[in-house]
């Protein structure tokens, strides 16, 4: 079943992903992906995180940003979505991480 990503304040389908943070992995190491690239650092994240948590960043094209989290402790996957910045100016919102 497939189904498309609206933006959670307009409705909007026209929603792109601009990063993805995973974290902790191995131990202290966070993953975070955006157009750059790939990067990795150590944090202090599995003090506060058990299991993994995976943040998925979206922006829709009237500039309206959330995060989308999923958390996976103990057999259970939990998902909220949380809002960013509201980009005003096209110039300044982050890019898709990928286009094909």
């Amino acid at each position: 079943m497939e189904s498309a990503v609206l933006c959670p304040v307009c409705g909007w389908d026209y929603v792109h992903p601009v990063a993805l943070k995973a974290e902790p992995v191995s131990g202290d190491t966070v993953v975070y992906v955006n157009r750059d690239g790939i990067r990795t650092f150590v944090s202090r994240a599995a003090e506060a995180v058990r299991g993994i948590q995976i943040t998925t960043t979206f922006l829709c094209e009237e500039g309206h940003q959330w995060d989308e989290v999923r958390a996976f402790h103990k057999g259970i996957t939990s998902q909220t979505i949380s809002r960013g910045l509201d980009w005003e100016d096209p110039e300044l919102m982050p890019t898709t991480i990928w286009r094909n």
